[in-house]
């Protein structure tokens, strides 16, 4: 395991100063945001045809576009305390007028949040499936016994087609579905990026201290 070879902290008497402002607080909840954009961004693997790295590859793109949903609303709001802050409004505020961010937001990333990830509505799969048609319904694929290498493609197939707001398998479909996971992607990475110059600067500002990690002592 490779250990951390820095961190951030502050003292005591920093933290007490500042725990109970509603920027630090943003900035924690902007934080865990980061964090599960990176797990899911980082989990797309375009070269393994496993039925694992099939599973992450999907579901990255479905988790991400449900997280960057909750993410620009946490922009938002942030915007009342961090809008006259100038990495903030050169960094994340322009992912809200940012016109691939808004198409995305409007058509795709609402119904993966409500129907696909957050929220799993029997109703909205069965709208879909109802328009569905197949030649084979390929409902599990796996490797082996074991059940981590088990995976249900037509679940998220259709949800997929949820988010894409039509019940179709076709070329074109895949070619949209294709550009829209791609737009998606890049959108998280611009997230994570401004996201996180905005949180190093108000660590910076609120007196926290970079330090230097001694490597662990070898067994």
């Amino acid at each position: 395991m490779n250990a951390p070879d820095w961190r951030i902290e502050c003292d005591s008497a920093v933290f007490e100063r500042i725990k109970g402002e509603a920027g630090f607080q943003q900035i924690l909840a902007l934080s865990r945001a980061v964090n599960s954009l990176q797990f899911v961004v980082w989990a797309f693997d375009a070269e393994n045809i496993s039925p694992t790295a099939q599973r992450s590859r999907i579901n990255s793109f479905l988790f991400g576009s449900a997280i960057l949903y909750e993410g620009l609303l946490l922009v938002e709001k942030m915007n009342q305390h961090f809008g006259s802050n100038e990495i903030f409004s050169r960094g994340l505020h322009t992912l809200l007028r940012d016109p691939v961010a808004r198409a995305l937001r409007k058509s795709h990333m609402g119904p993966a949040r409500n129907f696909a990830v957050f929220h799993y509505e029997p109703t909205e799969f069965g709208r879909i499936v109802k328009g569905a048609g197949v030649d084979v319904c390929e409902f599990m694929v796996g490797r082996g016994t074991s059940a981590s290498e088990g995976y249900f493609p037509f679940a998220d197939t259709l949800a997929t087609q949820l988010l894409m707001g039509e019940a179709n398998a076709d070329e074109k479909f895949y070619e949209h579905l294709a550009s829209v996971m791609s737009e998606t992607r890049d959108l998280g990475v611009r997230f994570i990026e401004f996201s996180q110059k905005l949180i190093l600067k108000c660590l910076s500002e609120w007196k926290f201290i970079r330090r230097t990690l001694a490597p662990p002592a070898k067994a």
